[in-house]
């Protein structure tokens, strides 16, 4: 694919369907612009690869639609709803799950107690109990370490926490800020399979990841960051891992 075909799209009229959608976001950090003119749709049900080179905005976008971060221009919807000004913990309840860069996880409690830390809270005794055995069920590898301090884990165990957190809160919409930082190859492709499971169960994923050969061929649709601008944003099937590499990433 050339550069040329690459071209950033214009921006069309807003998609209400859209799980998460950003409209001329313009956003940085003191008097540096990251972020230039950024539109993005993440369509409900689908999972969408956000990509691009170190410093390209990556992780600037995941905070604009968390609320970490208020852009200087432009909104973001949350389903249908206009939540530019709405501060993350009401994103969190709108349905809106951000897994950083990191985990964030509470090293100095069990598996067990960061889990029951992110159950609804209008659960109960017994259904909190229920629920923390059902993200159990979807993370099985966390069976056996309920009882161990999430410090204790190993990475891999670690990210799985924070996926079966997220899960946890029901969410819609699930942001991964580099999901496999770290970890062995075979523990990458234990976490992008229950990424597969969350996916068949309708959520959404938003995905920054360094493994184009594993994020591509489960992504639906493609975002490419380039500089803070977007300069592709269309099907997965219309790109391949060379392309991405050596065009876009600059390690081809």
């Amino acid at each position: 694919m050339s550069t040329e075909t690459a071209s950033a799209p214009e921006a069309t009229a807003p998609d209400k369907h859209a799980a998460l959608r950003l409209d001329a976001v313009i956003a940085g950090y003191g008097r540096t612009t990251v972020l230039r003119d950024v539109n993005v749709t993440v369509p409900a049900g689908k999972i969408v690869a956000l990509l691009g080179a170190n410093g390209a905005g990556k992780t600037t976008l995941l905070r604009i639609a968390s609320g970490m971060l208020r852009p200087t221009a432009g909104t973001v919807h949350l389903g249908g709803d206009d939540v530019t000004r709405t501060p993350p913990h009401q994103r969190v309840r709108k349905g809106l799950c951000l897994i950083p860069e990191g985990r964030g996880i509470f090293r100095d409690l069990t598996v067990t107690d960061n889990l029951r830390l992110f159950t609804p809270p209008w659960e109960g005794g017994e259904r909190r109990a229920d629920a923390v055995d059902r993200a159990l069920d979807v993370f099985p590898a966390l069976q056996t370490r309920r009882g161990h301090l999430a410090g204790h884990l190993s990475g891999g165990q670690q990210q799985m926490l924070a996926l079966a957190r997220c899960y946890l809160a029901n969410p819609r919409v699930i942001m991964l800020d580099e999901v496999s930082l770290g970890l062995a190859p075979k523990v990458v492709d234990e976490i992008f399979e229950s990424l597969r499971t969350l996916a068949t169960t309708g959520l959404t994923l938003l995905l920054v990841e360094q493994y184009v050969n594993r994020v591509l061929p489960m992504a639906d649709k493609v975002v490419l960051l380039d500089r803070g601008q977007v300069v592709y944003d269309g099907d997965a099937t219309d790109l391949d891992e060379e392309t991405v590499l050596g065009g876009y990433l600059g390690t081809g």
